[in-house]
């Protein structure tokens, strides 16, 4: 009978509480060797695989591919034909491979392959693996146009019911213009990784069989690489991938395997000629109620798209005053994205009136296609959306996120550019602030040093000593020491708006008051010349007056636009010299 889900069974995605504490962590590392779990087999119809999904624990749903013509036509050469014809990035293939000769703690490394003709012979048997090495896989699969597999590999009854019902988003089934096809041989072992953004999704054994070791979120956050996706052990070595609780699953031909969001995954390929194909659920609230409570989230989304979306979208979500959140997020975005590309974030998430989960679920299926630049800015603004949501621990969320961000720019030595890129926020939310009306002005400074005292300041120093003991250092190591720093730096906007606005309102002050004297002078000149003007006409022949006419006309209308102008650097002097005294009285 279907196996049911238990409360008592460790999810990959729901470590359990005394896993949680750092305490606990240090023991479960220096624990002996643990006997992983198999992950439960439900019947072919996959009834209650719902249960899982809203558990988040993976199960294996059997017969998933059974009658499908790829489980009976595709062999190298048919695949072959079809990678040709719908493939993407056929040519200097990335591929994969493991030898403990690699000087790095995982031993895995990166080699480039002519074309998928030459992998697909080394899958036959055509050809030796490259390097001496015993075998070689695709790194990241090889993407193949949806439609052009659509019938030898359609959606599985059960996702498409699942789907239907509403209990799932299934991108397949929003327009999802590219699947993935993972083809090996026998004997490759691919490294221990979660895949980006954490999506849940499916993975289908049309051909051969693999091993799949599942592990929760709670590995170690050390990389061999500054925002890799992998941790930084060797899980090919039995003493390794049975250290952490887990999962451990057989998928045989036909079978369909759920992973939950964020469940790092260690593969075995096990058949002599193995392909999968997957299938992937959009953002939904399953994977927010995931995210939300790990830090492996948190990790990530500094990594997504080189940081630009945590730096352009979620760091001016701190800012109380909403028009002046838009107005940062947009100048920010704009200086890294493409005004096309800013578009959707612009109008599904910013401008919406509805700032619900519900909305930004919504907006996720507008990305289903999961192509381009605008698909994958608009994808990571989601997730931020959804992990960032809750106004009680946005703070805290977005200090750990920053400091997992600056940790991954100093391993890369690369620390400068996080200076600057809070360098630059700093001075676009003081811009930003400069255009808002002196009460708008009062009031923001006022909620900004109150956000400062009550919530940043609390959380900083812990966020950042929290975020160190999950990399192996402490709060007085050398990077999450000059994270600190470097934080505290930025967030004396918040803590001295009042002031660095008194300095910048004073220069713009002092640039109206040399304008408006300039524009005095000038009118008091030009008034000086009509005069002169209308004196002229009076003594002037009749075939000079006309001339004069249209030279005192022009010089009428030059006056007039500089009384306007004039009128106008006024009023913004005035309201300066009342922004100053607002301000003033703020820091006293």
């Amino acid at each position: 009978s279907p196996a049911q889900p238990s409360p008592a069974q460790p999810s990959p995605a729901q470590p359990r509480p005394d896993q949680a504490a750092p305490s606990a962590r240090a023991n479960r590392m220096a624990a002996p060797l643990r006997q992983l779990k198999p992950v439960p087999r439900l019947g072919e119809g996959g009834e209650g695989f719902a249960r899982y999904f809203e558990r988040r624990e993976p199960v294996i749903i059997p017969g998933a591919s059974a009658k499908w013509p790829a489980a009976r036509e595709w062999d190298v050469d048919r695949l072959r034909a079809i990678i040709r014809k719908h493939g993407v990035n056929t040519e200097k293939l990335e591929c994969v491979v493991h030898d403990e000769s690699n000087t790095n703690s995982t031993h895995y490394a990166n080699i480039i392959l002519k074309d998928i003709d030459a992998y697909l012979d080394i899958v036959k048997g055509k050809k030796p693996s490259p390097q001496g090495s015993k075998v070689v896989a695709l790194k990241n699969g090889i993407n193949v146009e949806r439609k052009a597999v659509a019938k030898d590999c359609p959606v599985p009854d059960t996702l498409a019911k699942l789907h239907e019902e509403g209990k799932i988003v299934l991108r397949d089934l929003m327009g999802r213009e590219y699947c993935r096809l993972f083809i090996s041989g026998r004997g490759f072992h691919g490294r221990c990784h979660y895949d980006r953004f954490g999506y849940a999704f499916f993975t289908v054994q049309i051909r051969g069989s693999k091993t799949w070791y599942l592990y929760s979120d709670d590995l170690p956050l050390r990389r061999v690489v500054p925002f890799d996706n992998a941790p930084s052990e060797d899980f090919t070595k039995a003493e390794v991938n049975q250290k952490y609780p887990g999962y451990i699953a057989e998928l045989k031909e036909g079978d369909m395997l759920f992973l939950p969001p964020y469940t790092y995954h260690s593969v075995k390929h096990t058949g002599d000629f193995n392909v999968n194909i997957d299938f992937f659920c959009l953002l939904d609230k399953v994977w927010s109620e995931a995210a939300k409570t790990m830090m492996l989230a948190l990790q990530d989304i500094g990594g997504m798209m080189g940081g630009i979306p945590l730096m352009g979208y979620v760091v001016p979500k701190l800012i109380p005053n909403p028009a002046v959140q838009r107005q940062v997020q947009m100048k920010l975005l704009r200086k890294n994205i493409s005004a096309e590309a800013i578009g959707p974030v612009f109008k599904h998430l910013m401008m919406s009136k509805s700032k619900d989960l519900d909305n930004a679920i919504d907006a996720a299926k507008v990305s289903a296609k999961g192509h381009g630049e605008d698909s994958m800015l608009l994808e990571c603004c989601i997730a931020s959306e959804l992990i960032f949501s809750d106004e009680k621990t946005l703070v805290p969320k977005l200090l750990r996120s920053l400091s997992f961000f600056a940790r991954g720019l100093a391993e890369g030595q690369n620390i400068r550019e996080f200076m600057i890129d809070l360098n630059t926020t700093k001075e676009e939310i003081l811009t930003a602030s400069m255009q808002l009306k002196p009460n708008e002005l009062k009031t923001l400074c006022t909620e900004m040093r109150t956000l400062y005292t009550q919530r940043i300041l609390p959380e900083l120093r812990s966020s950042i000593e929290e975020s160190a003991k999950l990399t192996g250092e402490t709060i007085e190591d050398q990077i999450p020491q000059l994270t600190l720093k470097i934080l505290e730096k930025f967030f004396e906007v918040f803590r001295d708006l009042s002031k660095l606005m008194r300095q910048k309102i004073s220069i713009k002050l002092n640039e109206l008051v040399k304008a408006v004297s300039m524009g005095n002078a000038a009118t008091r000149k030009m008034e000086t010349v009509l005069n002169t003007m209308r004196k002229q006409m009076k003594q002037e022949k009749k075939s000079e007056v006309l001339n004069l006419k249209l030279r005192a006309k022009k010089m009428e209308q030059m006056l007039a636009r500089t009384k306007k102008e004039l009128a106008r650097h006024v009023a913004s002097q005035n309201e300066l010299a009342e922004k100053i005294k607002i301000v003033d009285g703020i820091k006293k």
